[in-house]
């Protein structure tokens, strides 16, 4: 179960984040609601993993998708920087 373990400070801190981003900004006015299908074993993960944390399902998956967004995020600033290196 060590693998599934999710690092309580790194959802703490997403937690916080989140409550930031609730705030309005400009062109953000509020939240939006999803809604996911995942089969049986992934819910009962997810499940499993928010009790152990003491965290909700909700603030896992937040996390888990900024966590996501945050990679891409990078790669695209990665890939920018060797085709910037590449025309020199």
């Amino acid at each position: 179960m060590k693998e599934q373990q999710v690092d309580k400070e790194l959802i703490n801190n997403a937690n916080k984040s989140s409550e930031k981003d609730t705030k309005a900004k400009p062109g953000d006015h509020s939240t939006k609601r999803i809604s996911l299908q995942v089969t049986s074993s992934m819910h009962k993960k997810f499940k499993e993993i928010a009790l152990e944390q003491e965290e909700t399902m909700n603030s896992l998956i937040v996390f888990v998708l900024k966590r996501y967004l945050k990679e891409i995020e990078d790669l695209k600033i990665k890939n920018e920087k060797l085709r910037q290196r590449l025309k020199r």
